[in-house]
Parts: structure tokens; sequence; C-alpha cells
């Protein structure tokens, strides 16, 4: 390309801006702009169900093993299809939804009459679609799912009269085969992948991931999951000391765009089927939102200052974690790593900065150990840090805020 160009002074001299006359124009791209006032400015996504989940958009249904995740993202295809209400909120697009499964893809089939008939829907067919999946974290892998998924778009249209607006990913660790869950670059690149999924279909993505080994170390692996998800929704589950589940709840743990903190209780009913050739039985399960013990997000308040013990704590770990901190699996191998701290030197480190008056050292010792154990205590209360005890040693790390 032939381009030409000016110092300032000589625009200014001839009294326009641009190349040269007889320049080859240069050829820019460059994202639309928008001004407050138009019409044309309000283009913010769109929901799929209200103040849970926009869409284009992608989001991730995270739980623990046995937290029924699955069932949601089918009890959510079902929803989107009828125009149904999701656990008591309004679906605001109708359409078509494809389950990309990477393990078990043998049960969806059951799994969709399971909730076709939890729902007592009569509409024949569904608009659901489902095939296997694996290995996207190879390019050339994943741009064949992208021309793939956009030819099932087209069939849902052909068939259904609606377009696809929910691609389901089952799940986002086995699909994408990482290597290390724990690794930025690989957690980027996959949602990034989702996000161009999502652009090139219009559709939500929701990618079904794991929780650690508890609940409050939140969604498995690279932090770049969670930063780059547009909501998550969390499937909780509490068991007893058997292991058996007692209660089972969907809740709102992040969004762009509504109040985090709803959460909602659910029952797992099962469906029976009959039986195969062999005599047993056959079934699987839908779910049974419990509404009248839904709990709203609650409204925004103004948190308390810190205490000075919980400050110097806090500092006092931060100083701690800085000089000796080293990362360790503290739920595992398959749990996240975390930068932690021996709770003796945060001691130590805690005495050092503390004032304290006395007679005597005992006096004064007891009195920055008094101290320590209330900056540490309302750590813990204020979900500022964790304490758990590996391998003899007690072991301190503090959560993401």
């Amino acid at each position: 390309m032939n381009v030409a160009y000016v110092e300032l002074e000589d625009l200014e001299r001839s009294g326009r801006w641009g190349p040269p006359i007889g320049a080859d124009p240069v050829a820019r791209t460059s994202a639309p702009i928008f001004w407050h006032g138009d019409a044309s400015a309000d283009t913010g996504d769109g929901h799929l169900v209200k103040g849970l989940l926009a869409v284009p958009g992608i989001a991730l249904l995270a739980g623990q093993s046995g937290a029924g995740k699955t069932f949601l993202a089918i009890d959510l295809m079902g929803a989107i299809a009828t125009g149904e209400p999701f656990f008591g909120r309004k679906v605001k697009r109708l359409g078509g939804s494809l389950f990309l499964a990477a393990e078990a893809v043998g049960t969806i089939g059951e799994r969709i009459d399971a909730m076709q008939e939890g729902r007592e829907i009569e509409q024949e067919p569904l608009p659901i679609a489902w095939r296997e999946v694996g290995g996207l974290a190879n390019p050339e892998t994943f741009e064949t799912l992208m021309a793939d998924v956009a030819d099932i778009g087209s069939e849902m249209q052909e068939r259904h009269g609606v377009p696809l607006v929910l691609i389901v990913l089952d799940t986002l660790a086995a699909a994408f085969g990482f290597e290390d869950e724990n690794a930025a670059g690989e957690a980027t690149r996959a949602m990034q992948g989702l996000q161009r999924l999502s652009a090139a279909t219009g559709a939500t993505v929701l990618a079904i991931a794991h929780y650690g080994k508890t609940a409050d170390t939140g969604v498995r692996g690279s932090s770049a999951f969670t930063a780059s998800a547009d909501a998550i929704l969390a499937a909780l589950v509490e068991r007893d000391l058997d292991g058996k589940v007692t209660s089972r709840s969907l809740a709102l743990t992040k969004s762009r765009r509504a109040e985090t903190g709803w959460n909602c209780p659910f029952e797992l009913r099962s469906v029976d089927k009959g039986e195969d050739e062999d005599g047993d039985p056959i079934g699987s399960c839908h779910i049974i939102p419990q509404l009248d013990q839904v709990q709203a997000a609650p409204k925004a308040r103004v948190k308390p200052g810190l205490s000075k013990s919980v400050k110097a704590y806090r500092d006092a770990l931060r100083t701690v974690l800085g000089d000796k901190g080293d990362r360790i699996s503290p739920f595992g191998v398959e749990g996240p790593k975390v930068l932690a701290a021996n709770r003796e030197d945060i001691r130590a480190e805690f005495y050092s900065r503390w004032p304290a008056d006395g007679d005597t050292e005992k006096q004064r010792t007891d009195l920055r150990r008094k101290q320590f154990g209330r900056g540490e205590t309302d750590a813990i209360a204020l979900g500022i840090i964790h304490v758990r005890e590996i391998d003899g040693e007690q072991r301190v790390w503090q959560l993401d805020p």
C-alpha cells in the first residue's frame, strides 16, 4: 500500500487533514463508538434468565461433586425451551440449547427425559441437542467445534424455528484437558475461546466447573476462570458425617449485572423409567426448587472498619508471606494452590509490632498473646484468612475478598 504522510504544520497550512491527494487511503478497523443519549448506544446484553444470566455471555456453573450441576443445567435448558421460570426467575429469551458433553454423554438423553417429566412438559420434541466433545485446548479442534456449532444453530432454526441461545459445556476441565488447571495462561485461553463461541453464536455459554475440596475455596484452578466469567452460579451441597447429602442449593456468587447473594434450596427427585434388559431399574432425577425458602440478594451496606488487632494480624501475615511464604495444596492435588505462612512466624511478627505495657515480660507477653488470638479469631470470622493444620504444622493464608 502506498501511504504518504505529511507533517502537522503542512496539514494546518493546507487546511485539511488526512493523506495528500493521490495517496492510497489508509485502511482502518475499529470498534464502534457509542454516544450517550443515542438510541443505538443501548447495546447492553439482554437477559437470558432475568437477574441470573445474560445473553450473549459466558458463565460458570460450579460446585462440588454430587451437588447436581448437570441436572441444574438441563433444567435450565427445559426452562428456556418452554419459557417457564427457572428457579422462579423469568426466562427472557426463548430458544434452543446445545449440550456439549465431555463425559457421560450416554446419560444426557435420559436426564432430559427426566427433566421433561418433572416439569410436565408436553411439547415434543424439545429444541435441545447434545454431542460429545473433547480436546478443545487444540486450536484446530476448537475451530472445528466453532463450525459445527454454527451448523447446529442453523439446523435448530430449521427444525424448531428458534435460535440457539444456550450452550452448556460439561465439564470445562474435561473438555479442554488442562495440563495444569492452576496455570493462568491455560485458563485465560480457554475462557477467551468460550467468549469467541458466545460472540459467534449470540448464545450464552455456561461451562460446568468443579469447586475445590471445600466450598470456601471457590472454583477449582486458576483465578482467571472466576475473573473471566460474567456470572457464576454455585451448586452448594451439605453432607453429614457419613457423606450423605442433607441439602442442596443454587446461589448467584458473581454477576456483572446483578446483586449477588441470591440463594434457593432445591431437591433432586428420582424418576422411575422402568427396567433394562437385565431387570435393573432405569431412572434419573429432576430439579424441584424450594421457592418458599429463597434468600434474596442482601441490600448493600457499609462494612465496619477492621479492629486494630485484625489489622495488625493481617499486616503481620502479609509480611511473613512476602518473606517466608510458600505455595501449598491444602486440599489435595486436585484443590487450588495457596500462598501460606507458618502460624508461629506470624505470631512472632505480630508480637514485634504490637506495643504492650506491663511490669514484667510475662505480663507483656500475655497481653500480646491475647491480642494475637483476638485478631486471628476476628480475621477468620470476617473471611480474611484461613487456618489449617497440615502435617502437624498450622498454616495460614489470606482469602480472596
